[in-house]
């Protein structure tokens, strides 16, 4: 059986606005991103009792799991109003780094490439990630992830 579905153009606009002394100091950036296939969104309760697996990465799909190289942007945000939440973005036992995402803010990706030291060495090269993870500071945090893939 063949597909009915046909794929889109995925449109990222980041809008900064902001006036310093009566000059405007903000600025916009949009990026399209072709031949979007298929997008997950879901709102997520992230706990404070332990690290909890948001996503992963493979080579087919399968629960909670995206295809390897299909990513084409992925949004993470924290819609609480007063805790913030660590992301971590990892190659399972290997590299990782994690990312404070404050109240409100949101983190995006458009790759699995990443690198992490923590001897603070140069650059060595990207490897990627398989899985991401959410845990919640003080509080359970309401959070939510919209993912494209191509």
């Amino acid at each position: 059986m063949a597909s009915t579905l046909s794929t889109a153009t995925l449109t990222t606009t980041i809008t900064e606005a902001v006036t310093i002394n009566g000059k405007d100091q903000g600025g916009t950036n949009t990026v399209t991103t072709a031949n979007v296939a298929h997008t997950d969104k879901r709102l997520i309760k992230v706990p404070t009792a332990a690290e909890v697996a948001l996503i992963a990465f493979g080579a087919a799909v399968a629960s909670g799991q995206f295809v390897d190289a299909a990513i084409a942007y992925f949004r993470f945000t924290n819609k609480d109003d007063t805790n913030w939440v660590r992301l971590r973005c990892e190659q399972t036992g290997a590299d990782v780094f994690d990312v404070k995402v404050m109240p409100g803010q949101s983190f995006i990706i458009s790759s699995q490439d990443m690198f992490a030291d923590a001897a603070g060495a140069g650059f060595g090269a990207f490897v990627t990630m398989d899985e991401i993870r959410v845990h919640a500071n003080t509080a359970d945090c309401d959070c939510e992830y919209f993912i494209a893939t191509i």
